[in-house]
């Protein structure tokens, strides 16, 4: 054997180990999923299957979403040579509309490809606006019917909607309605409030159900405040019973009655100062000053006199608690 062909011999089995080191490989028959056309009131899903052509495991590190629309989970995060896993990925088109293209990185040990991205992409349908999303009767006296109206624009002519109920813990305090026919374009929903409820917070959510297209409800928020005479906040003083003083402001404000007068407060205790440091027509603040979280405070209140005719006391009661603020 001559001196050169000895050297070619030995550069080849030195070079032949390298190229055939042992590392994983990923491998995906389609990388990419197209759903078509598809309504913008559900969600997309797709699994896509991974499989390991290398002759070491191949491990997941890591999977990265474009957005928060799209989620993917995979079945297993090591697979050996040869075996598979499922990756499930799912796009929620809620809100969307037009052309799509959600892209799923897989980051692994995969030498050659440690980053392999996946993708989803197709066309969001756009089948409804519905404005407002919020109906907000806000600060309402509570006397009289209140109506607020909610419309519907519909793009797809197939599409009739109907509502599906209301629901939340203060729906008795609302009712709703549609208020015209089916329409091929737009609908319109009036949502009422009931005369006379008591003084407070009502929330409730209307359901509006497209009956075209199964499991596609849309949610309306309602919101209405129904004011008291006079509105108090905070409604008591809550102060630490760790026997140190505190100092607490209390707002009035307009509610039923428009303009007030604060004629005496009567502080809950003897050594507690109170102060009004800003009045107007429609308000006035109120600085309680030295109030000891003591036992002689428990159950009692600070006490305000007005003279709004439905409204005459409020009653600000105090509430020692165990911990300081």
């Amino acid at each position: 054997m001559t001196h050169r062909k000895a050297r070619l011999l030995f550069l080849l089995a030195t070079l032949l180990p390298l190229g055939m080191t042992a590392a994983p490989k990923i491998l995906v028959r389609t990388a990419e999923f197209d759903f078509g056309e598809c309504p913008n009131t559900q969600t997309v899903t797709h699994d896509f299957v991974l499989t390991n052509g290398g002759d070491e495991p191949l491990k997941i590190l890591g999977v990265h979403t474009t957005c928060g629309c799209t989620v993917a989970q995979p079945d297993a995060d090591t697979i050996p040579p040869g075996h598979k896993t499922t990756l499930h990925v799912s796009l929620d088109l809620s809100g969307r509309a037009g052309i799509q293209h959600k892209t799923v990185t897989v980051h692994t040990n995969d030498p050659q490809q440690p980053r392999f991205r996946l993708a989803m992409k197709g066309i969001a349908k756009k089948i409804v606006e519905i404005t407002p999303r919020v109906v907000a009767f806000g600060r309402v006296t509570g006397t009289v019917r209140e109506t607020k109206q909610i419309t519907l624009h519909i793009f797809d002519t197939e599409a009739r909607f109907e509502i599906a109920g209301l629901t939340g813990p203060d729906r008795g305090a609302f009712t709703a309605e549609l208020a015209t026919a089916d329409h091929d374009t737009v609908q319109e929903i009036d949502v009422h409030m009931k005369p006379g409820l008591p003084p407070g917070v009502y929330r409730a959510e209307l359901q509006v159900r497209n009956t075209h297209l199964q499991g596609s409800t849309h949610t309306v928020r309602i919101y209405a405040h129904v004011l008291d005479e006079l509105t108090v906040t905070p409604a008591e003083l809550v102060i630490p019973a760790n026997g140190e003083k505190s100092t607490r402001n209390i707002m009035i404000s307009a509610g039923k009655t428009k303009r007030f007068k604060v004629l005496e407060i009567i502080p809950p205790a003897r050594d507690v100062e109170t102060e009004i440091i800003n009045r107007a027509e429609d308000h006035c603040l109120i600085r309680v000053r030295e109030l000891r979280g003591s036992e002689a405070l428990r159950g009692r209140a600070l006490v305000i006199r007005t003279d709004a005719p439905n409204m005459p006391e409020i009653y600000v009661p105090v509430r020692l608690v165990d911990r300081d603020f």
